[in-house]
């Protein structure tokens, strides 16, 4: 059934049918292009990540900060959040500082280690709101959105975990330890998982019952990622000479980011302009009353962003710092990161806050 097809009345869209197929569904395709591309030119691994860093993935970070730290009212609304937010630049700085001090860098790599995981689970946290959005507009029941959900965090925590036993790297290791047979098995329990699901929406279909969140789910979401694992990851490290974990998947990150980046700028533009559709006084509404505008400056800003991330070693083939300078600006990245997940998992709680409800268009 195409997308198109009378039976998604208006109102199963978030923005609008086009709107939607651009920055929610359309930036997995231009994700997985941007992975393609390094497939066939490697060379560009380079230049695609700069423009990745600078273009998407630092403004949707400042796209946070219009929504929280530059909004007047929200500071009003959530001053101990928003305040506090900062602190989370502390625990990196202390796991570097202990690990230098002391010699123990289990702290330094535990402090990596959980900040991976939490990055990834934002990911899926992402995919999951924006699905809560169109199960909201489509009246799903209370069963079919809990079959929804235990779908997504299913499949894409299985795909991840596949993908961390699949991948040559880790084979090697678990071959050394006799357990080379384990990802066989966990491919084809994920994808059982991923094959049932098709069918869910097929009967749920024929009963006349909305498809298109777990449209959103089967395709964006599920199959977007395991197209870039099964593809561009166990291709990866595309670029040789790779130092950290960072670097040997730096184009499988790029794929991913692409499109998490697009989907919420999108949507921040969309609720922004909802929020301040005639700008203000402040930093905040001016940025939300002109997305376009407001993209440039967040391009500024990620000139920085861009630097951190070069010299903390995360750039394919690129080594410009030495060990303290390195560690330096791994802290300060994962601080600015861990702050954005920190504050988007409690400003986009459409279910416990009537204003942003209001914002989304969401009963």
């Amino acid at each position: 059934m195409a997308l198109s097809d009378p039976a998604f009345p208006p109102g199963t869209w978030i923005i609008s049918r086009t709107q939607d197929l651009t920055w929610f569904w359309g930036s997995a395709l231009v994700g997985l292009g941007a992975g393609a591309l390094v497939l066939l030119a490697p060379w560009l691994a380079l230049p695609l990540f700069c423009a990745w860093m600078v273009g998407v993935d630092g403004p949707h970070f400042w796209a946070t900060w219009t929504r929280s730290v530059w909004d007047p009212a929200e500071r009003a609304r959530r001053g101990a959040l928003v305040a506090g937010s900062f602190l989370i630049f502390l625990p990196g700085f202390a796991a570097w500082a202990v690990a230098r001090a002391t010699g123990a860098d289990v702290v330094w790599i535990g402090f990596l280690l959980l900040a991976a995981v939490w990055a990834y689970h934002h990911g899926v946290r992402q995919d999951f709101g924006i699905w809560s959005l169109y199960a909201r507009r489509a009246g799903l029941s209370v069963r079919e959105r809990t079959v929804d959900a235990w779908f997504l965090y299913g499949a894409r925590w299985g795909l991840f975990a596949w993908f961390s036993l699949a991948h040559p790297l880790s084979r090697a290791e678990l071959e050394a330890a006799g357990l080379a047979w384990i990802s066989a098995p966990v491919g084809w329990a994920v994808l059982a998982w991923m094959v049932a699901f098709p069918v869910v929406l097929a009967v749920r279909y024929a009963k006349g019952r909305p498809v298109l969140p777990g449209l959103f789910i089967l395709l964006p979401c599920i199959g977007y990622q395991a197209v870039g694992f099964a593809v561009i990851g166990l291709a990866e490290p595309l670029v040789p000479g790779f130092s950290n974990v960072e670097q040997a998947f730096a184009v499988l990150a790029l794929s991913n980011g692409v499109a998490h980046g697009l989907q919420y700028l999108g949507l921040v533009a969309w609720a922004g302009k909802n929020r301040h559709p005639r700008g203000g006084p402040s930093l905040s509404a001016r940025l939300s009353a002109r997305p376009g505008r407001a993209w440039l400056v967040y391009v500024a800003l990620s000139v920085p962003y861009l630097a951190v991330n070069l010299l903390r070693t995360a750039a394919p083939g690129v080594h410009i710092a030495g060990p303290t300078v390195e560690g330096l600006a791994l802290c300060v990245y994962w601080g600015f990161v861990l702050h954005h997940y920190l504050l988007d998992q409690y400003i986009w709680r459409p279910h416990a806050d009537p204003i942003l409800r209001a914002e989304l268009r969401v009963a």
